[in-house]
């Protein structure tokens, strides 16, 4: 509607500048010729001396002298003539196209612009026309808003609901799109990539971002082998097309990764893209390992003392053996085997010890270990527990599922012992501990009794044997014991547990990074699904699309102006444009120290002093930082010339080198606006009705530059501009390409 809007005033120009403009300017031509005609005529009597039939009787009176007047007069009216056509032309037609342009502009701003009424009848008339319709288009702005709003208050409510989801995950989870770029990942995510990662050049890998390639942080051919063998299957029309790889971080821990592919149809079997799910299993991977090792120390244990008791049972068996021998060979055979039921128990500790790993202890009140317990016992074991709740506020530590078969094992042993099927569950709190207790009516129980339920193995599911009760006590640095009262009456079995804080107990099992936000703090960006309408595979960067490029816009403040003279760079500031949004978290601020003093007339433009930055990182870190952010993207600045002047002056000395290609802001917009009297950062917002906190200040220039770039897209496209190389090959023929530094 809008281009269509921009086309009918430009089309109502032309008619009205067609009827009156060009009747004038032909007369004024026709005039110019006639005059001109003339003037030669009395050049060539004047220089030639033949006279002209035609001319013979005017000229005849005039004299030499009077000639070169009517010469003169006759170049002083061209020059008049020239002068009123250039005037006539800023009014009629250049005043006309920068009405048109600025329209153009008015109508992509975000808030109502107006434009200038000034000018001839026809610009004030075309003006306030145009004035007009911006108001009416900002009154209908008005009264969509109210329904956009509860659409958007709904559309952020499960985007926020994702996001909280996506954060409760204990698993890490990435969503990429056919051509590997990242659609969406939980926080875990990227804690985990900031550790795994391709380290960069700084030492540390790069965070995860949505829309930057998965091949950042994992090797380009498992990722290419892994999505081929999804794509076999879609083919095949799996129902469920799945793989699964190994792959090792740079800081040496192995992941496994399930990858799941994600179709546009259930019967298309094309790719659309593909759920990764990574499990960190470094400390499996070496306790397998351990394990191996563990089974081949068996092996050789075990081959050893058979073949010894092998040895003295062949010696044993002689026919000509003495009883001294006999008995001899028999104390030898009775140590080896005890030797070897010895290194047997040990192995079966260092087992026990290292390749049973318990799980995360979690915060848990007593009352709901005591109400699973409860339930539990009375599902396996046909029991009743009545459970005491009045001290139940208490908190620990504990394995929940492992304490509830403790005490279903507990509640086994006494329904064996003594056919109690009624008990009660009680807990008592102190300062720093935790009682809880199992009570029961019925006989008392000896020593022997205690220690064997303690030692043996948990066995209150069928066919599951679980370890024994005294090892879960160990693990939760808790102790159990048995108090009895002799002969028939209450017994019960005590377990003591350190207790934790009541108030650490909701936040204890998350970390920070994994907390809810609070409530005015924005969600972060890890989500972006309309980037699954984005293809990288099929297109050469120059031959892609304006729109489906991923941007990193940025600006620099600097000491002075002239690189070539020890000018330097003092801050850079950038931001990325994804899938046509700029990211605000994704950005780049970082001051630099410039070894040198910054001029009092560069200070008094941006406010950075030399005390502001003299702490401030050297060129060559900021640099490597900087490079690593701008990965996979176009480079986009205002005046890029400028800035990539500063940086082509440093390549030398960091080793760090921009090679993308670059898009400049002032040549596109000189470009699509060619009849603006200025196309400076400043005018362009101003026209775009772009509101700007402060100028000169790195990151808040990038954030404009790239908020009028995308303004510039459309109008790029209106004129057949939609590609790369399409907008590089334009901004070529910009008259501010001849700008150098």
């Amino acid at each position: 509607m809008r281009d269509e809007v921009t086309e009918n005033m430009r089309r109502f120009f032309f008619r009205d500048f067609d009827k009156r403009s060009w009747l004038y300017a032909m007369a004024e031509i026709l005039l110019i010729c006639a005059f001109f005609l003339f003037g030669v005529a009395c050049v060539w009597l004047i220089l030639v001396g033949t006279p002209l039939t035609a001319l013979d009787n005017l000229l005849k009176p005039l004299s030499f002298s009077d000639a070169l007047l009517l010469v003169f007069l006759f170049g002083v009216f061209l020059t008049v003539a020239a002068f009123v056509s250039l005037v006539v032309r800023d009014r009629q037609v250049i005043s006309l196209n920068r009405l048109i342009e600025q329209f153009a502009m008015a109508v992509r701003a975000d808030r109502m612009v107006n434009l200038p009424v000034a000018g001839g009848v026809v610009q004030r008339s075309l003006a306030s026309s145009a004035n007009a319709v911006l108001a009416q288009r900002d009154d209908l702005r008005r009264e969509l808003a109210s329904d956009d709003r509860v659409a958007d208050a709904q559309a952020i409510l499960e985007r926020n609901q994702l996001a909280s989801l996506m954060t409760e995950l204990n698993q890490s989870v990435i969503v990429c799109n056919a051509s590997g770029r990242v659609l969406l990942f939980n926080q875990q995510a990227g804690d985990q990539m900031a550790r795994f990662g391709q380290m960069g050049e700084e030492g540390s890998p790069p965070q995860l971002r949505v829309g930057r390639f998965i091949t950042q942080w994992f090797s380009q051919g498992v990722v290419s082998h892994a999505v081929e063998l999804l794509r076999i299957q879609a083919g095949r029309q799996v129902s469920r097309a799945t793989t699964n790889f190994l792959t090792v971080g740079a800081d040496g821990h192995v992941l496994r990764i399930h990858a799941a592919a994600i179709l546009q149809g259930s019967s298309t079997g094309k790719l659309d893209g593909y759920v990764l799910m990574m499990q960190d299993i470094t400390a499996e991977a070496a306790a397998h390992g351990r394990r191996e090792a563990w089974l081949y120390e068996l092996a050789q244990a075990s081959r050893a003392r058979l073949a010894s008791l092998q040895l003295l049972m062949q010696a044993f068996d002689a026919p000509n053996l003495v009883v001294d021998e006999a008995l001899a060979l028999r104390g030898r055979m009775h140590g080896d085997i005890a030797g070897f039921s010895d290194e047997l128990q040990a192995l079966k500790e260092r087992a026990m010890a290292e390749f049973v790993a318990p799980p995360a202890l979690q915060p848990m009140s007593a009352a709901d270990l005591m109400a699973a317990t409860a339930k539990c016992a009375s599902q396996w074991l046909d029991v009743q527990l009545a459970v005491a709740t009045e001290q139940a506020d208490a908190w620990m530590r504990v394995d929940s599922y492992a304490l509830v078969q403790a005490w279903a094992h507990l509640c086994a042993c006494v329904m064996r012992f003594d056919g109690v099927r009624h008990f009660n569950l009680k807990a008592t709190n102190s300062v720093d501990h935790v009682r809880l207790e199992l009570v029961w009516e019925g006989r008392a129980l000896d020593e022997e009794t205690v220690a064997l339920w303690q030692s043996e193995p948990m066995t209150v599911q069928e066919g599951y044997a679980a370890m024994p009760l005294l090892e879960v006590a160990k693990r939760h640095t808790s102790m159990v014991s048995y108090r009895q009262t002799h002969g028939h009456g209450t017994q019960r079995f005590c377990w003591i547990f350190p207790s934790v804080p009541s108030d650490t107990s909701a936040t204890a099992a998350r970390t920070p990074s994994e907390g809810a936000l609070a409530a005015d703090q924005p969600r972060p960006e890890f989500f972006d699904f309309d980037l699954f309408k984005v293809s990288d595979v099929s297109e050469s960067l120059e031959g892609s699309l304006l729109r489906n490029l991923t941007y990193t816009v940025f600006d620099t403040e600097t000491t002075g102006l002239s690189p070539s003279h020890g000018d330097e760079i003092i801050q850079i500031g950038a931001i990325r444009i994804v899938n046509q949004k700029l990211r605000h978290t994704e950005c780049f601020d970082e001051l630099v120290n410039p070894q040198r003093d910054i001029p009092a007339a560069s200070t008094a433009i941006h406010g950075i002093t030399r005390a502001i930055v003299d702490d401030a990182p050297l060129i060559k870190p900021v640099l490597r930082r900087f490079s690593a952010f701008a990965a996979d993207s176009v480079l986009v600045a205002h005046n890029a010339a400028f800035d990539m002047r500063f940086l082509e002056m440093k390549e030398s000395s960091t080793g760090v080198q921009f090679d993308q290609p670059v898009l400049d802001t002032l040549l596109l917009a000189s470009v699509v606006l060619p009849d603006q009297p200025s196309h400076s950062l400043r005018a362009l917002a101003q026209r775009l009705g772009i509101v700007v906190d402060a100028w000169h200040h790195a990151l808040n220039d990038a954030v404009v530059t790239g908020e009028i770039f995308l303004k510039l897209v459309p109008l790029l496209e209106a004129q057949g501009i939609c590609t790369l190389q399409q907008a590089r090959d334009a901004s070529k023929k910009s008259y501010y390409a001849r700008l150098a530094y």
